[in-house]
């Protein structure tokens, strides 16, 4: 009878955010003034953006 957690809440989340507020079109508007970064700049804030919606 305990919480189960659904382990796809988060996909489902990105894919909600996605539809409704283009939210990969909005990461690629950003930019970096770094020269050939190692880690691209959308792949950051994605991560940080999920880090921050799960408070780690």
């Amino acid at each position: 009878m305990g919480y189960q957690p659904d382990k796809l809440r988060l996909k489902k989340f990105y894919r909600y955010a996605q539809r409704v507020f283009s939210f990969q079109q909005h990461i690629k508007t950003l930019n970096d003034p770094r020269i050939a970064p190692d880690i691209q700049t959308e792949s950051m804030f994605e991560a940080l953006f999920l880090c921050l919606l799960l408070r780690l």
